[in-house]
């Protein structure tokens, strides 16, 4: 096998193998959950001059895998240069208002008035899920479908819990003792986390290599097969496997 065909082969099993921790990882950390009492941001508005309907955002850091979103639609009824007010149920707020999300979010379906978004994977998210509910104008929620999340543990367990929003998933603490996993994939966040796992990679595959054979020069062995050439002229074959130069070659 040439050198360069050695070479490409090991860069794409390093780039494979960096993918796949990639995603073990964000699934591991997903698994784990977090406590979802963690610290949201202060709630954002989003306009749309389509239908003079409004999102409003917060966001939190779960955990060092997983960042959540909640995401609120109503109609907004007045529109300042830095506020919105937007009417959701039966109340209005005053919301700091961003015409453009800070956040790479997925459009809800068009019944649902609520979604709570997970980015999951370290150091970047590279698979998502969401879950998409609606409340019909009261604090019960009446549907509930989740987008890119799948119940893997207990495979038996009963019905989601529903109530009011606070509905969690990939978390310690909530009442349906359940595990999820993501699906749904990020590839931007997917390929900064294949960057920065397929070095190491890398390193474990070609290291030892190259330390052993630095070790057989060393002893003044072949690097390829480690026969002895004390007595051997520098630049002579190894009797044992033909290697030339065998005090140094590669």
């Amino acid at each position: 096998m040439s050198p360069r065909l050695r070479l490409t082969i090991g860069v794409c099993a390093s780039l494979a193998l960096g993918a796949a921790t990639a995603l073990a990882v964000a699934c591991a950390g997903a698994l784990i959950g977090a406590d979802p009492n963690g610290d949201s941001s202060e709630p954002i508005a989003v306009t749309s001059t389509t239908d003079y309907s409004a999102l409003i955002l917060r966001d939190w850091q779960e955990s060092w895998f997983i960042h959540a979103i909640a995401i609120s639609r109503g109609l907004y009824t007045s529109v300042d240069a830095d506020q919105i007010e937007i009417r959701i149920g039966r109340s209005n707020g005053r919301y700091r208002r961003m015409d453009v999300s800070p956040f790479r979010i997925h459009p809800m379906p068009s019944w649902a008035d609520n979604r709570l978004e997970y980015h999951i994977g370290w150091p970047a998210a590279c698979l998502r899920g969401a879950a998409d509910s609606h409340d019909g104008g009261s604090d019960m929620v009446d549907r509930m479908e989740l987008d890119h999340i799948v119940r893997v543990w207990p495979r038996d367990a009963t019905s989601l819990a529903k109530g009011g929003g606070d509905i969690w998933y990939f978390h310690t603490s909530r009442i349906n003792p359940c595990r999820y996993l993501p699906t749904g994939l990020l590839p931007f966040g997917l390929a900064i986390d294949t960057l920065v796992f397929a070095p190491v990679w890398a390193v474990l595959m070609f290291f030892p290599g190259v330390l052993r054979r630095a070790i057989r020069r060393r002893r003044n062995h072949c690097p390829k097969c480690n026969y002895n050439l004390h007595g051997l002229a520098p630049d002579s074959k190894c009797p044992e496997c033909g290697r030339t130069p065998a005090r140094t070659c590669p």
